[in-house]
C-alpha cells in the first residue's frame, strides 16, 4: 500500500489596501483589540482579522478606501497614526534586515 503525501497548501490571504492575493506569511494581520484595529504580528488576537502588505502605501490606501473598517463587518476606531507608526517600524525591519518573519499558524 501506497503512502500518499499530504497535500499541503499555503494559505493565502487578499491586501486590504492593494487587494493583492498572497502567501498569507507575507502580510501583518491586523485585529481588533478592545475595539481597536491593531497588528497582530504574531497572529495571537482570537477573531476576526484583515491582512495587509507591510508597508504605509497599501495602508494608505486602505484608509482612503475604508476597506478595514469593512472587512471587520463592525464598527471599528482606527487610530491611523498609531497604524503607520507600527507598519512603518516593521517597514524598517524588514528593509534592515533585522525582522525575521511573521509568525502565523
Amino acid at each position: 500500500m501506497k503512502m500518499e503525501k499530504l497535500d499541503k497548501r499555503i494559505p493565502q490571504r487578499t491586501c486590504v489596501g492593494c487587494r493583492e492575493s498572497r502567501d498569507k506569511s507575507t502580510f501583518i494581520r491586523l485585529a481588533l483589540q478592545d475595539g481597536r484595529v491593531v497588528c497582530d504580528v504574531d497572529c495571537k488576537i482570537n477573531g476576526r482579522g484583515a491582512y495587509i502588505c507591510p508597508n504605509t502605501d497599501c495602508l494608505n490606501m486602505a484608509l482612503k478606501k475604508r476597506s478595514i473598517g469593512r472587512a471587520f463587518k463592525t464598527g471599528v476606531h482606527i487610530d491611523e497614526d498609531l497604524l503607520k507608526r507600527e507598519i512603518e517600524s516593521i517597514e524598517g525591519k524588514i528593509r534592515s534586515g533585522s525582522f525575521h518573519g511573521f509568525h502565523s499558524h
